[in-house]
C-alpha cells in the first residue's frame, strides 16, 4: 500500500495516511520457447508498472506427418512413407511388386552354319533382359561349275554362305584347237617379219619369223632446168633411195622486161629481166611513183589535164596561182568569196594559224585549256590557236591575249612555219639580209626559209620582217613549205 512519511528538523519521524496497494497491471503473454512435436514450450508476461513476471507452459503440438507414395516396380513392393517436419517418419501401406512384362524375342547374334546364335527379350517397364541360345543352322553348299579349257581341267566348287567350300567332279582339259598362220609384221627389204596363229577357244598364240624380201628399186628421172642439174632417183618401196645419172643445168636464157613510164596519175615500172625458158625473174621491176601533175596555172605541163580556177582575181600567170589552187584543193582556204580570193588582202594572225592547222591535217588539240580572253570557243580559229600553242608554234602576243585580229608580218609567218616544222637548225649561217640580226627571234627561221626555197626576201639584201603578209604571200609560203 501507499503512505505519507513526516520528518521534523529535530529528527523525529512518523507515518500516516495509508492507501491500499494498486495490484499488478499484467501485459500480453509472449512466447519464450516454441513447443515442438514432442516438447512443451513456454511463454511469459510482465507488469507494466513494476518488474513482476509470470511464466506458464505451452503444450507440445504432436506429430503432423506428410505421406510420400513409392510406387511398386516389376520386382520391388510399393509403400507409403509418412514424415513429420521434425524428422520423425514411419513406413506403411505396402503394395505387392508388379512382376516383369516381357516383350517378343529378338535376334541378337544370328546363328551361322557352325556357330550358335542368341536372342533376347526385355521388360517394357524396367528394361530387365533375358537371353537364350539359337542353334547353329548347319552348312548349305551351292555348286559352281568351272568348265575345262584347252590347258586346264574342269571341276565343280561347292561353297557354303559361311565361306566353307570343297572341290569335286573333275573333267580333263580339252587341248588347243589352232587356226591358220596370219602375218603380224610384214617383212621389209632389210628386216624379217613375223606371223602368228591362235587357239580358237583361248588366247594361246604361237609366233614364227618371215625372212626379209630384199630391195626392189624404181627409177624416177628429174630433168635439168636452167639452174638445177638433172638426175635419176632410185627408190625402193621401203623408202631407201639413192641418186645417180646426173645431167648438168641448162643455164638461163635472158629476156628484157620493158620499163613502163610513170604518168601524172599512174605509177610506172623500171626495166626488168627474166629467163625466157623457165620464167624466173632475174632483175625485178621496181615501182616508180606517179609523177603528179606539174601544174602551171590551170594546165598540167606533162599531160593535157586541166583544173578549174574559180577566182577572177587570180590571174593564170601570177606567181601565186599554183599556191592558191593548191590551198583550195587541200581545204586550207576557200577564198574571200566564191569567185574572189582577195590575194592582196592582209592576213591576220588568226588566219595564219588556221591555214597552218589545216595544212597539218586539222589535228585536235590535246587539251581545251585556253589562256586567251580574245579567243572564244565559237571562233573559227579556236582549235587552231589551242593546237598552235600546244605545239610551241606561238605563245600569243601576251600571257592572256593571242592578238587574233592583229596583222601578221613576214617575220611571224616564217617563224610559225619553222616551228611547225620542228625548229630545224639552218645548214648555213650565211645571212644576205641587213634587216635580219643574229639576236632577232626570226634569225634562224629566215635562214631556214631561204635554204628551203620558201622565200628569197623582198630584194637581194632585205627580208622585210616587219612587212605585213598578204593572203597571196601566206599561201605561197605554205605551198613551198608543204608541197
Amino acid at each position: 500500500m501507499g503512505y505519507t512519511t513526516h520528518m521534523c528538523i529535530c529528527g523525529n519521524i512518523y507515518v500516516t495516511d495509508y492507501v491500499d496497494a494498486l495490484g499488478h497491471d499484467m501485459g500480453e503473454w509472449k512466447t519464450v520457447t516454441s513447443p515442438t512435436c514432442t516438447e512443451n514450450g513456454s511463454e511469459t508476461r510482465i507488469c507494466s508498472r513494476c518488474d513482476h513476471t509470470e511464466n506458464r507452459s505451452i503444450d507440445a503440438t504432436g506429430h503432423s506427418h506428410t505421406a510420400i507414395v513409392t510406387a511398386p516396380t516389376c520386382i520391388e513392393d510399393g509403400f507409403t512413407t509418412y514424415t513429420c517436419s521434425c524428422g520423425d517418419s514411419y513406413v506403411s501401406d505396402y503394395v505387392d511388386a508388379l512382376g516383369h512384362d516381357m516383350g517378343e524375342w529378338k535376334t541378337v547374334i544370328a546363328p551361322t552354319c557352325t556357330e550358335d546364335g542368341s536372342e533376347s527379350c526385355s521388360c517394357s517397364r524396367c528394361g530387365h533382359t533375358e537371353v537364350r541360345t539359337i542353334d547353329a543352322t548347319g552348312h548349305s553348299h551351292t555348286a559352281v561349275v568351272t568348265a575345262p579349257t584347252c590347258i586346264e581341267d574342269g571341276f565343280i566348287t561347292y561353297t557354303c554362305s559361311c565361306g566353307d567350300s570343297y572341290v569335286s567332279d573333275y573333267v580333263d582339259a580339252l587341248g588347243h584347237d589352232m587356226g591358220e598362220w596370219e602375218t603380224v609384221i610384214a617383212p621389209t627389204c632389210t628386216e624379217d617379219g613375223s606371223e602368228s596363229r591362235s587357239c580358237f577357244r583361248c588366247e594361246y598364240t604361237e609366233t614364227q619369223s618371215i625372212d626379209a624380201v630384199g630391195h626392189s628399186y624404181i627409177g624416177t628421172i628429174t630433168a635439168p632446168t636452167c639452174t638445177e642439174r638433172g638426175y635419176t632417183t632410185y627408190t625402193c618401196s621401203c623408202g631407201d633411195t639413192y641418186v645417180s645419172d646426173e645431167v648438168p643445168a641448162l643455164g638461163h636464157t635472158e629476156e628484157t622486161i620493158p620499163a613502163v613510164a610513170a604518168t601524172c596519175t599512174n605509177t610506172g615500172l623500171t626495166e626488168g629481166k627474166k629467163c625466157s625458158v623457165c620464167g624466173e625473174i632475174l632483175l625485178s621491176q621496181e615501182v616508180v611513183p606517179a609523177l603528179g601533175h606539174d601544174w602551171k596555172g590551170t594546165s598540167c605541163q606533162r599531160c593535157d589535164a586541166t583544173r578549174e580556177n574559180p577566182f577572177n582575181d587570180v590571174a593564170d600567170g601570177s606567181f601565186y596561182i599554183d599556191p592558191v589552187l593548191w590551198a583550195v584543193e587541200n581545204g586550207i582556204t576557200n577564198g574571200a568569196t566564191a569567185t574572189t580570193f582577195n590575194p592582196n588582202g592582209t592576213c591576220l594572225r588568226a588566219h595564219v594559224v588556221t591555214f597552218l592547222h589545216r595544212a597539218a591535217g586539222n589535228p585536235a588539240p590535246a587539251s581545251n585549256k585556253n589562256p586567251f580572253n580574245d579567243v572564244k570557243s565559237s571562233d573559227f580559229f579556236y582549235q587552231p590557236v589551242l593546237w598552235a600553242v600546244e605545239k610551241g608554234i606561238t605563245n600569243g602576243t601576251s600571257a592572256t591575249t593571242f592578238g587574233s585580229y592583229a596583222n601578221c608580218n613576214r617575220a611571224a609567218v616564217v617563224t610559225f612555219l619553222w616551228r611547225a616544222a620542228g625548229s630545224p637548225e639552218p645548214k648555213t649561217t650565211n645571212n644576205p639580209f641587213v634587216d635580219v640580226k643574229t639576236t632577232d627571234f626570226f634569225y634562224k627561221p629566215v635562214l631556214w626559209a631561204v635554204e628551203n626555197g620558201i622565200t628569197n626576201g623582198v630584194d637581194t639584201n632585205h627580208f622585210g620582217p616587219g612587212t605585213d603578209c598578204n593572203r597571196a604571200q601566206v599561201v605561197t609560203f605554205l605551198y613551198r613549205a608543204y608541197n
